[in-house]
């Protein structure tokens, strides 16, 4: 699959692009922007198997509405049932690839939270708590500087992890059903793509991290816009750097 290297003011363009595919069916795209943030909380609630349920599910639902925005390029509307477009075609690879991405999340959370144990001495502060009624006595007063600085680096490698993981995931559940590739392969192909455009995704993260400013203004509002506008613009992220043959 060939990947395309592009300008740096494409991340502009993405954005642009998205909220034109938003503004055909606003209405529509608000109501699946909802249910998706409705049924992934939902999902995270179930006992037990919630937080392993919602991060399976999110690819699924990110895959249906890159199919919804497809359709809607080629002339079509956009339905509810778009949204669930992940459930009738590549459903086992966009669980696969959620699993995937759900382990790897896991052991970035793990590296960053460790140390913060260490340092606070879980073990004295269990035995303490069970002698000690006021519980804050317990905590050790002092922070060691060396198990401090230690944390500090430790969580700047948990962040650079995270990085890699984030760009593997962020095209890969496009790749999957619009290209109907593994998720494996989805998750490399994603990652090169990254890779290959970095100065139009830093573009285009800047635009964004600016646009939640401004969306979380009046009262959140904003955010009925801006995340469908985001989730669009993963297509349309897309279908610059891999040219997607389908489109029409």
């Amino acid at each position: 699959m060939s990947i395309c290297r592009v300008a740096a003011l494409r991340g502009v363009d993405w954005l642009a692009e998205a909220f034109a595919i938003f503004r055909r069916d606003p209405a529509i795209w608000i109501a699946n922007g909802v249910l998706f943030g409705g049924l992934s909380l939902a999902a995270s609630a179930l006992p037990i198997i919630g937080p392993l349920a919602s991060t399976l599910l999110q690819p699924v639902f990110l895959a249906g509405l890159m199919a919804g925005c497809r359709e809607v390029e080629r002339g079509n509307r956009l339905t509810i049932a778009h949204l669930f477009a992940g459930f009738r075609a590549n459903t086992a690879p966009l669980l696969v690839l959620g699993l995937i991405l759900g382990l790897a999340t896991f052991a970035i959370l793990l590296v960053m939270f460790a140390p913060f144990a260490a340092m606070m001495g879980l073990g004295y502060f269990g035995s303490s708590l069970m002698e000690t009624p006021d519980w804050p006595d317990a905590i050790p007063a002092e922070i060691d500087p060396a198990m401090a600085w230690a944390s500090l680096a430790v969580l700047g490698v948990a962040m650079l992890l995270a990085v890699p993981v984030a760009m593997a995931g962020w095209f890969a559940p496009a790749l999957v059903m619009l290209r109907n590739v593994g998720a494996v392969e989805a998750l490399k192909t994603s990652f090169l793509g990254c890779l290959q455009n970095v100065w139009p995704l830093s573009v285009y993260g800047l635009l964004l991290m600016v646009a939640s400013l401004v969306a979380m203004i009046p009262f959140t509002l904003g955010l009925l816009v801006l995340v469908p506008v985001g989730v669009i613009s993963f297509y349309t992220a897309y279908r610059d750097i891999f040219r997607d043959p389908s489109r029409g």
